[in-house]
């Protein structure tokens, strides 16, 4: 869980830095051959690159990465975050749905997740 919240931030961190400092040709948020309707063969990816990620690597890499997220965040006008089509590379969105996807909402559904398992596994 640690680990697909790592490199869902690294997608986030990559795709804002390169289109802030391009003026076309932008990159999309999720890597070639993905799009949002095929991702979770992406996150089938992500789950098989890391494991054997130790423990204590996926929490390093996963405060490193929350650091810098927020980090980018903070340096960015509100404006810019929440208004929709404010940059062409966001499409019809905000950049902050960008980054509330990729942190907040990432996190919540990373909680559930692990409650539900912790649950499961009182029940054995």
């Amino acid at each position: 869980m640690l680990v697909h919240l790592y490199e869902w931030q690294v997608l986030l961190l990559h795709f804002v830095r390169t289109n802030l400092e391009r003026t076309s040709d932008f990159v999309p948020f999720l890597p070639a051959p993905y799009n949002f309707k095929t991702y979770p063969a992406m996150n089938r990816e992500i789950w098989q690159k890391h494991q054997s990620t130790p423990l204590e690597n996926a929490k390093a890499m996963l405060e490193k990465s929350h650091i810098e997220c927020m980090e980018l965040i903070e340096t960015l006008p509100p404006k810019e975050l929440f208004v929709k089509k404010h940059y062409k590379w966001c499409g019809n969105t905000s950049l902050g749905s960008y980054c509330v996807s990729a942190t907040s909402s990432h996190y919540d559904w990373a909680s559930k997740c692990i409650k539900k398992r912790v649950r499961s596994l009182k029940k054995v």
